[in-house]
């Protein structure tokens, strides 16, 4: 334990904390590192636990400043039921972990039910890397911020070839994606879920969910939920489109919701519902703009599988796709408007005041 104003915990390299370990800082105490560290290893049921209170921020600096970040992993080679938990004890910023350069949740074989979680004003700053939330077939994987920051150098992932991880981005954190790809539930990932929360998540290159391939099917039901007024950026210079199914990926879902709620995709970019080329047999995914949520694309393309929908319901509900000529507008049916022979059934559908 470190407690107290002034105590400080000193690592001139990175902090490793292995199975059925219980670290606790408290009390404006800090733990301060310079490499990368890792919380969880080759076993599991630890926990780091930073605590601050009423004038005082309790910390865990994982490098030695925001320019010479590290990375931190929480559950690492069949570790499982790591925690670190962030609680600022009612004061915002009251425990911080800062000089993050990539956070990894649930990494190798059998990492699953690891969490990181800010509470009661605790704060999280990334400053560089990627975050990677359950990868290789590790599960139930969670992550929770609010009032933090996160800042991308690489491409970020939630679920990679894994199921049942969430990524829970709540009121007061910014995501800036760094101009990457935003991977939700690629290569055979099920059953992970994005949510935006009252926050927003900016500069993302391009969002790919249920990524799969023509060897990896099985890439299904990952969802997307944007709500409480809650905010997406996309902004491909390049004008790819971001991908809800991907190749062979099916049953995937976005939700916009509520007031203020909005996924826009800046300059020539859109959005293609279904897959990024010809497949049978799968689609099922859907978007729904629902009470007030917005959809804001130079284009919106249903396209390659079947049975695909958008629904936009409800009073002040919007889908704008305000591009003109061949990759304009809103279309259903392959690139420019052509129909593919898996196209049938697919449909969008406009009610109660959308």
């Amino acid at each position: 334990m470190v407690t107290g104003v002034g105590s400080v915990w000193t690592n001139s390299a990175g902090f490793v904390i292995g199975a059925n370990m219980l670290v606790t800082v408290t009390n404006g105490g800090s733990l301060l590192c310079a490499g990368n560290s890792t919380l969880g290893t080759n076993g599991g049921d630890s926990v780091v636990t930073i605590i601050g209170g009423a004038g005082v921020t309790s910390r865990w600096s994982v490098g030695a400043s925001p320019a010479s970040a590290k990375s931190l992993t929480v559950g690492a080679g069949a570790s499982a039921n790591n925690r670190l938990w962030i609680d600022g004890g009612g004061v915002a910023g009251g425990a911080l972990v800062a000089n993050v350069g990539g956070l990894f949740v649930g990494a190798g074989a059998g990492a699953n039910s690891n969490s990181v979680i800010t509470t009661n004003g605790g704060r999280f700053i990334m400053n560089s890397g990627a975050l990677a939330i359950g990868t290789n077939d590790n599960n139930n994987n969670s992550v929770v911020l609010t009032n933090s920051v996160l800042t991308n150098t690489l491409d970020s992932y939630l679920g990679a070839g894994s199921s049942n991880n969430t990524l829970k981005i709540l009121a007061g954190t910014t995501w800036n994606m760094g101009a990457k790809y935003l991977y939700v539930g690629p290569r055979g990932g099920n059953g992970n879920v994005l949510t935006i929360d009252g926050s927003t998540v900016s500069n993302i290159y391009d969002v790919r969910m249920g990524l799969g391939d023509a060897v990896v099917t099985n890439t299904a039901c990952n969802s997307i939920v944007i709500t409480n007024g809650g905010r997406l950026f996309a902004q491909s210079p390049f004008g790819d489109p971001s991908s809800l199914g991907g190749y062979f990926g099916y049953s995937n879902s976005v939700t916009i919701t509520g007031p203020g709620s909005m996924w826009s995709n800046a300059d020539a970019s859109g959005i293609t519902l279904g897959s990024l080329q010809y497949a049978p047999n799968i689609g099922l995914s859907s978007i729904s703009i629902l009470d007030g949520g917005k959809l804001d694309v130079t284009f919106m393309r249903i396209a390659y599988t079947p049975s695909n929908t958008v629904l936009v319901a409800g009073t002040g509900s919007i889908l704008r796709a305000r591009g003109v000529g061949f990759d304009g507008g809103f279309s259903i049916g392959g690139a420019g408007g052509g129909v593919s022979p898996y196209d049938c059934g697919n449909q969008l559908i406009v009610s109660n005041g959308g």
